[in-house]
C-alpha cells in the first residue's frame, strides 16, 4: 500500500469523503494493484470458510432489525462510497474492453445458429398447413364418398345379423354385473351421505367436546416444547435475512447505480458498435445458408405429415359418418329388438341378487368412512380451534420469554460475526450484477437491434427464396405419396369404428332402455328395501368406533401444528421485538463496523469482472434471439407462401386421387367386419350401463329413505348403549 492510504485511519476516512475522492482519482492505479495482492489473499480464507455455515445466514437475518439501520446505514455508506470509487472506474473500463470483443464472437455464432431454426420452423407451419389443407380437401372429398357408400352396404348385411346375437348374449352378462354395481353406488351414495352427516354429526357432536379436551391438554403438553424451539428459531431466521438485505441494498445503491452507470456507458459504446457490426456479419452470412436447408427439411416433412391426416381426417369423417349411419340403422333395428328382450330377462335375473348386496356393503362402508371423516373434520376444527388457542396461549406466554432470551443469547453471539460478512458479501454482490446488468443491457440492446436487423434482412432474403423452393419440391414428392396410404388406412380405420359405435348406440338406445328398465325395476324393488337396511345397520356401527378415534387423532395432529404455529408468531413477534432489540444493539455495534469495511473491498474487487462477462454474453443472446426472429418471421412469410402453394398443389393433385382409391378399398372390407363386432359390444355396455343407473337410482331412492330413516333413528341409541 501507498504510505498514504496507510495513514488515514478509518474514522477519518469516513468523516472525509470529499478529500479520498480527489486522492483516489491520483492514486488509483497504484493503490488498486497493491492494495489487491495483500487484502485478496487473506480475506478470500476467512470468507471462504465462514461461509459455508448455514445456520449464520439464517439466524441474523431475522435478528438485527433495528441496529443494522443505526449501524449498518452509516457503515455501508461511508465504505461502499470509498471502496467503488477506487476500484469500480479502472476494472470496468479494462474489464468491459477485453470480455465484450471475445464474448460478442463466441456468442453470435452459437445464437444465430438457434434463432433461425426457431423462427423458420415457426413461420413454415402457418404456411403450410393452409396451403396443404386446401389442396388434400379437394382431391379427397371426390374419392371418398362413392368408395365408401359401396363398401359399407355390402358387409353390414353379411356380418349384422350373425354378430348382433352373439354379442347381445356375452355383453350383456358382463353389463348387467358392472352396470348394477355403477348404479347401486351411485344412488347409495346420495342417500348414504345425507343419512350419515345427520347421525354423525348428532354422535360426534357429543364425543368431541369431551374428546378434544383430554387430547389437546396432552398433545399440547409435548408439541408446545418442541414447537416453541422451532419456531423461534424460524423466526428469528427469516427477520434477520429480511431486515440486513433491506438496509445494505437501500445504502449501496444509491452509491453503486450512479458510479457503474457512469463506467459502463463510456466503455461500452465505444466497444459495443464495433464489435457488434463485424461478428453479426461474419456469423450470420455462414449460418444462414445452413439453417434454412435444414429447418425447411425438418419443418416441412413433419408439416406435411400433419396437414395431411388432419385433412383427410375431416373430409372422411364428413363422408363416411353418413353413408355407415343410414346402412347400420337399416339392418340393426330388425336385428335389435328381439334379441335384447330375451337376453336382458335371463341375465338380470341371475345377477341381480347376487350384485345388489355385495355392492350395497362395498359402498356403505366407503360412504361412512368418507362421510365421518368429512363431518368429523367439520366439527373437530370449529372446537378444535377455540380449544387449543386457549391452552396454547396459557402455555406459550410462560414458556416463550424465557426461551426467547436464553435462544437469542446463545444465537447471536455465534451468529453476528459470519453473518455481517455473508450479508455484507451477498449484498454487494447483487447490487453490483443488477447495476451492470442495466447498463449493459440498454448500451447493447440499442446497438444490437439495428445492427442484427440490417445484416439478418440482407442475407435472409438472398438464401429463403432459393432455399424454399428447393426443399419443398424435394421433400413433398417424398412424404405426399408415403402420407396419404397411412392417413387414408388411418382414418378409415377410425371412422368405420365411430360411426358404427355411433349408429349402434343411436339405435340400440331406443330398444334397451325400454326394455332394461321394465326388468331392472322389478328385481330391484324387491332386493333392494332388506338389503340395505341389514347393510347399513352393520356397517355403520363397525366404522363409527374406528373413524372417530382415527379423525380425532389426525385432526388434533393437523390442528395442534398450524394453531401452535400461529400462536407461537404472535406471541414470540411481541416478545421478540423486545428481546432481539437489546441483545442485538449490544453485539452488531462492535462487529458491524470492522466486518462491512474489509467485506465491502473484497467483493467490490471480484465482482465486477466475473460480472461483465456473464452480461455481455446473456445480453448478446437475447437479443439476437429477437432480433432473428422478427427478420426472419418477415422474410420467410412472404416468400414460403408463394413457394409452398405451388408445390403442395402439383404434387398432391398428381398423388391422391389414384392413393385414395386403392387404400380406401382394401381397407374398409378388413375393418368392417372386426369393427361391427366391438362396437356391438361397446354400445350394449353403455346401454346398459345407463340405463341401469336411471332405474336402480328410481327404485333405490325410494327404498333408500324409508330404509335409512329407520336405521337413523336407531343408529345413536346403539352407540351410546355400547
Amino acid at each position: 500500500m501507498s504510505p498514504g492510504f496507510k495513514r488515514s485511519p478509518p474514522m477519518e476516512t469516513e468523516t472525509s469523503s470529499a478529500k479520498s475522492e480527489r486522492y483516489a482519482k491520483k492514486t488509483l492505479h497504484e493503490v488498486a494493484i497493491v492494495t489487491l495482492r495483500k487484502v485478496a489473499i487473506a480475506t478470500l480464507h476467512k470468507v471462504a470458510i465462514v461461509t459455508l455455515r448455514k445456520v449464520a445466514i439464517a439466524t441474523l437475518r431475522k435478528v438485527a432489525i433495528v441496529t443494522l439501520r443505526k449501524v449498518a446505514i452509516a457503515t455501508l455508506r461511508k465504505v461502499a462510497i470509498v471502496t467503488l470509487r477506487k476500484v469500480a472506474i479502472a476494472t470496468l473500463r479494462k474489464v468491459a474492453i477485453v470480455t465484450l470483443r471475445k464474448v460478442a464472437i463466441a456468442t453470435l455464432r452459437k445464437v444465430a445458429i438457434v434463432t433461425l431454426r426457431k423462427v423458420a420452423i415457426a413461420t413454415l407451419r402457418k404456411v403450410a398447413i393452409v396451403t396443404l389443407r386446401k389442396v388434400a380437401i379437394a382431391t379427397l372429398r371426390k374419392v371418398a364418398i362413392v368408395t365408401l357408400r359401396k363398401v359399407a352396404i355390402a358387409t353390414l348385411r353379411k356380418v349384422a345379423i350373425v354378430t348382433l346375437r352373439k354379442v347381445a348374449i356375452a355383453t350383456l352378462r358382463k353389463v348387467a354385473i358392472v352396470t348394477l354395481r355403477k348404479v347401486a353406488i351411485a344412488t347409495l351414495r346420495k342417500v348414504a351421505i345425507v343419512t350419515l352427516r345427520k347421525v354423525a354429526i348428532a354422535t360426534l357432536r357429543k364425543v368431541a367436546i369431551v374428546t378434544l379436551r383430554k387430547v389437546a391438554i396432552a398433545t399440547l403438553r409435548k408439541v408446545a416444547i418442541v414447537t416453541l424451539r422451532k419456531v423461534a428459531i424460524a423466526t428469528l431466521r427469516k427477520v434477520a435475512i429480511v431486515t440486513l438485505r433491506k438496509v445494505a441494498i437501500a445504502t449501496l445503491r444509491k452509491v453503486a447505480i450512479v458510479t457503474l452507470r457512469k463506467v459502463a456507458i463510456a466503455t461500452l459504446r465505444k466497444v459495443a458498435i464495433v464489435t457488434l457490426r463485424k461478428v453479426a456479419i461474419a456469423t450470420l452470412r455462414k449460418v444462414a445458408i445452413v439453417t434454412l436447408r435444414k429447418v425447411a427439411i425438418a419443418t416441412l416433412r413433419k408439416v406435411a405429415i400433419v396437414t395431411l391426416r388432419k385433412v383427410a381426417i375431416a373430409t372422411l369423417r364428413k363422408v363416411a359418418i353418413v353413408t355407415l349411419r343410414k346402412v347400420a340403422i337399416a339392418t340393426l333395428r330388425k336385428v335389435a329388438i328381439v334379441t335384447l328382450r330375451k337376453v336382458a330377462i335371463a341375465t338380470l335375473r341371475k345377477v341381480a341378487i347376487v350384485t345388489l348386496r355385495k355392492v350395497a356393503i362395498a359402498t356403505l362402508r366407503k360412504v361412512a368412512i368418507v362421510t365421518l371423516r368429512k363431518v368429523a373434520i367439520a366439527t373437530l376444527r370449529k372446537v378444535a380451534i377455540v380449544t387449543l388457542r386457549k391452552v396454547a396461549i396459557a402455555t406459550l406466554r410462560k414458556v416463550a420469554i424465557v426461551t426467547l432470551r436464553k435462544v437469542a443469547i446463545a444465537t447471536l453471539r455465534k451468529v453476528a460475526i459470519v453473518t455481517l460478512r455473508k450479508v455484507a458479501i451477498a449484498t454487494l454482490r447483487k447490487v453490483a450484477i443488477v447495476t451492470l446488468r442495466k447498463v449493459a443491457i440498454a448500451t447493447l440492446r440499442k446497438v444490437a437491434i439495428v445492427t442484427l436487423r440490417k445484416v439478418a434482412i440482407a442475407t435472409l432474403r438472398k438464401v429463403a427464396i432459393v432455399t424454399l423452393r428447393k426443399v419443398a419440391i424435394a421433400t413433398l414428392r417424398k412424404v405426399a405419396i408415403v402420407t396419404l396410404r397411412k392417413v387414408a388406412i388411418a382414418t378409415l380405420r377410425k371412422v368405420a369404428i365411430v360411426t358404427l359405435r355411433k349408429v349402434a348406440i343411436a339405435t340400440l338406445r331406443k330398444v334397451a332402455i325400454v326394455t332394461l328398465r321394465k326388468v331392472a325395476i322389478a328385481t330391484l324393488r324387491k332386493v333392494a328395501i332388506v338389503t340395505l337396511r341389514k347393510v347399513a345397520i352393520a356397517t355403520l356401527r363397525k366404522v363409527a368406533i374406528v373413524t372417530l378415534r382415527k379423525v380425532a387423532i389426525a385432526t388434533l395432529r393437523k390442528v395442534a401444528i398450524v394453531t401452535l404455529r400461529k400462536v407461537a408468531i404472535a406471541t414470540l413477534r411481541k416478545v421478540a421485538i423486545v428481546t432481539l432489540r437489546k441483545v442485538a444493539i449490544a453485539t452488531l455495534r462492535k462487529v458491524a463496523i470492522v466486518t462491512l469495511r474489509k467485506v465491502a473491498i473484497a467483493t467490490l474487487r471480484k465482482v465486477a469482472i466475473v460480472t461483465l462477462r456473464k452480461v455481455a454474453i446473456a445480453t448478446l443472446r437475447k437479443v439476437a434471439i429477437v432480433t432473428l426472429r422478427k427478420v426472419a418471421i418477415a422474410t420467410l412469410r412472404k416468400v414460403a407462401i408463394v413457394t409452398l402453394r405451388k408445390v403442395a398443389i402439383a404434387t398432391l393433385r398428381k398423388v391422391a386421387i389414384v392413393t385414395l382409391r386403392k387404400v380406401a378399398i382394401a381397407t374398409l372390407r378388413k375393418v368392417a367386419i372386426v369393427t361391427l363386432r366391438k362396437v356391438a359390444i361397446a354400445t350394449l355396455r353403455k346401454v346398459a350401463i345407463v340405463t341401469l343407473r336411471k332405474v336402480a337410482i328410481a327404485t333405490l331412492r325410494k327404498v333408500a329413505i324409508v330404509t335409512l330413516h329407520k336405521v337413523a333413528i336407531v343408529r345413536p341409541i346403539i352407540l351410546s348403549n355400547k
